[in-house]
């Protein structure tokens, strides 16, 4: 992971994950995770909903409500209108799960920096748009 000119990989901790807890994971169990989460075996629909309904606004087209965000597509493009709105988050390290409720797709990309957060989302929309 960098920081500016700095390589973190190796750092003893990882105090820019904030809540992250310093996770350490492969993608398969993201998804594993992703599956349990919007599959009701870890929180109820009740909460579930109460995490997702988002609250304000990251930055256009990233939507963030009590721990999940929403990205929306069609803030990125008009092109994108009517597109499904998938649910999750984008990590400081560069790692993000999302999952679309109208697909039942879970996505889990590894970028490895937080500069690469417009190469993630383009990503997500392309993986989307082939998808649908």
């Amino acid at each position: 992971m960098w920081i500016g000119r700095h390589e973190l990989s190796t750092a003893p901790g990882l105090s820019c994950a904030w809540a992250g807890g310093g996770i350490a994971s492969t993608m398969g169990d993201l998804i594993t995770f992703s599956e349990a989460l919007h599959g009701g075996r870890l929180v109820s629909a009740e909460h579930l909903a109460l995490m997702a309904a988002p609250q304000g606004r990251y930055r256009g087209g990233i939507h963030y409500g009590a721990a999940m965000m929403e990205l929306r597509f069609e803030e990125f493009s008009p092109l994108l209108r009517g597109r499904s709105r998938p649910l999750g988050h984008l990590g400081s390290s560069g790692t993000s799960l999302f999952h679309d409720p109208a697909s039942g797709v879970h996505l889990a990309m590894n970028f490895h920096a937080r500069r690469e957060l417009p190469r993630l989302i383009r990503t997500a929309i392309a993986i989307h748009t082939a998808a649908a």
